[in-house]
C-alpha cells in the first residue's frame, strides 16, 4: 500500500512542473523578444552616436585649424 502511494506521488508534481512550464514558456518567449529588441535600439543607438562622434571631431579639428590660420596667407585663402 505504501508503495502504491509514494508512485502516485510522482503524477501530480509532473503535472505541477508542466502546468507551469506552459505557463512560463509564453512568458520567456516574450522576454527573449523585448531584449532583442533593446539590443538592437541600443546598438543603432550606438552607431548613431559614433557618427555624432566623428563629425564632432571634424567640425572642432577644422574651427582649430582655421582658427591658427593667419587670414593673409596662401594656406587661409585656399582653405576659404
Amino acid at each position: 500500500m505504501v508503495r502504491g502511494y509514494e508512485d502516485n506521488l510522482g503524477e501530480p508534481l509532473r503535472a505541477v512542473r508542466e502546468d507551469v512550464e506552459k505557463e512560463w514558456v509564453g512568458k520567456l518567449e516574450e522576454e527573449v523578444k523585448r531584449r532583442e529588441e533593446k539590443e538592437a535600439w541600443a546598438s543603432e543607438l550606438v552607431k548613431q552616436v559614433e557618427k555624432e562622434k566623428k563629425v564632432s571631431i571634424r567640425m572642432s579639428s577644422r574651427l582649430v585649424c582655421g582658427a591658427n590660420l593667419d587670414p593673409n596667407t596662401a594656406e587661409a585663402k585656399a582653405r576659404g
